[in-house]
């Protein structure tokens, strides 16, 4: 039997990549991100497209553009947005939509956000049409169900149902929805399993046909101040997990798969390609042992902006290493 194909990709974040820390470094062009996935010859792109920073300060053009450089590149695209998109804040509703239907912290996205929420992927809609071709899939919402990010929010879930629904209407492209896969820092780690097992069985609960389920998985993190590190018994659940996607027919992979810190960026080591205790070299590699293990052939390593960070500061560590990771494993 012929090997299975090993595809990795990466997350670009236009909001992330314009963060300068006080100027003390260059904000991330997506021309620089773009080039930095050629080089590394990594073969799927997710593109955060966060609403509330392009409806008030980015815009759609710089999306526009981009993809009109990926065609003919071969790197497969995944557009991600809604209320939800990846990196922090992780919540992104525009300011005046959120002045008008406030919420509090720890609670939930409602339909009362409906009408503007599908303006906009109507808007994004317009926007990539000329590029479809080029698009692998949508992801709808980052981690929807998981209470995270700026207000600790999360979508309901029939606003969620709501939302894909729409999103297929508009792209009739396959979707993503992701979760977390029960790695150190969940609190999975010091409270048990029955809250994750119950997110759980809400994703396997969505799965529409053409649905693809990305589980994030992060080895050692914080959470509320302790250092944790994934167990046995988390990567366990985790191969459970897998098993019980692929009997629901989700098609899991890793949509992030830990490749830079868990701390704010304001503390990471960008010199020194060992300083960083939540995330070394020998780390990633090991998860990626696991994931190939579990039957996992895509993965989406997290940390392109760190990596390019490192580099701006003349520290070619990362680059080189996700380089050698990339070579080694993908066929």
């Amino acid at each position: 039997m012929a090997p299975a194909t090993v595809r990795f990709g990466t997350t670009y974040s236009p909001s992330h990549a314009a963060w300068t820390m006080d100027n003390r470094f260059k904000a991330i062009s997506w021309q620089e991100a773009l080039s930095a996935v050629h080089e590394l010859n990594l073969k799927r792109l997710r593109i955060a497209v966060p609403w509330r920073d392009c409806d008030e300060q980015l815009g759609l053009a710089w999306l526009s553009d981009m993809l009109k450089q990926v065609d003919h590149s071969g790197v497969s695209i995944t557009i991600a947005s809604g209320l939800k998109t990846p990196r922090w804040p992780e919540n992104y509703p525009p300011t005046d939509l959120l002045a008008a239907h406030p919420l509090p912290e720890r609670s939930e996205f409602t339909d009362v956000y409906r009408p503007a929420l599908e303006a906009w992927w109507q808007r994004l809609y317009t926007e990539v049409h000329p590029y479809l071709h080029l698009v692998e899939a949508i992801q709808v919402e980052n981690e929807p169900r998981d209470f995270f990010g700026e207000g600790d929010r999360r979508i309901s879930l029939s606003m969620l149902q709501w939302e894909m629904a729409l999103v297929h209407s508009l792209f009739h492209h396959q979707q993503i929805v992701t979760t977390v896969g029960a790695l150190g820092g969940t609190p999975a780690m010091l409270y048990g399993y029955s809250g994750v097992n119950r997110k759980w069985r809400e994703m396997l609960a969505l799965a529409p046909s053409n649905f693809r389920l990305g589980l994030n998985l992060y080895q050692k993190t914080f959470w509320h101040g302790l250092r944790l590190s994934a167990s046995p018994q988390a990567w366990k659940k985790f191969r459970h997990y897998v098993q019980s996607a692929r009997d629901s027919h989700l098609q899991p992979f890793v949509s992030e798969l830990q490749a830079e810190p868990w701390d704010s960026p304001q503390r990471f080591d960008y010199h020194e390609i060992n300083g960083n205790p939540t995330c070394r070299p020998e780390q990633v590699e090991a998860m990626i042992r696991s994931v190939l293990a579990a039957g996992i052939t895509d993965i989406d390593l997290w940390g392109l902006e760190f990596w390019l960070r490192c580099r701006q500061r003349s520290s070619s560590g990362w680059m080189a290493h996700v380089k050698q990771l990339v070579q080694k494993y993908q066929l």
